[in-house]
């Protein structure tokens, strides 16, 4: 089973996406606009979903191995540890600059360990 390169492009998009709505929360200044942050966090959750419905057929038709079990298991931390500081830095408090360099690199990061983690998943590595 292979995954589709449509299945990659919209993982990118949605990714891209994400990347430039953060970038423009940023800029916008605080507070931040609900509607904005909220189509933000939808967006990168569309995004979690799709490549966990890739990951999981992925599974199912060529199994996991250890480069591929790793590389998933460090994609869902990445996820959790991005959703967790995107949330300190939606809130009304001032943002601390550690949380948001953490987000900064845990969003880059993500991006970097979903495709890995596709990638080893469609090899059967």
């Amino acid at each position: 089973m292979q995954v589709s390169a449509l299945e990659v492009v919209v993982i990118g998009l949605l990714f891209l996406f994400t990347f430039v709505s953060g970038i423009w929360l940023r800029r916008s200044g605080r507070p931040a606009n609900t509607l904005s942050v909220t189509i933000h966090k939808l967006v990168a959750l569309a995004a979690a979903i799709l490549i966990g419905v890739l990951v999981n057929r992925l599974r199912l038709a060529v199994g996991m191995g250890a480069a591929g079990t790793a590389a998933t298991v460090a994609t869902g931390l990445l996820f959790v540890l991005t959703v967790a500081s995107g949330a300190w830095l939606s809130t009304t408090k001032p943002a601390v600059a550690a949380i948001q360099a953490s987000h900064k690199v845990t969003s880059l990061l993500t991006v970097v360990s979903s495709f890995t983690a596709l990638y080893l998943l469609a090899s059967g590595k």
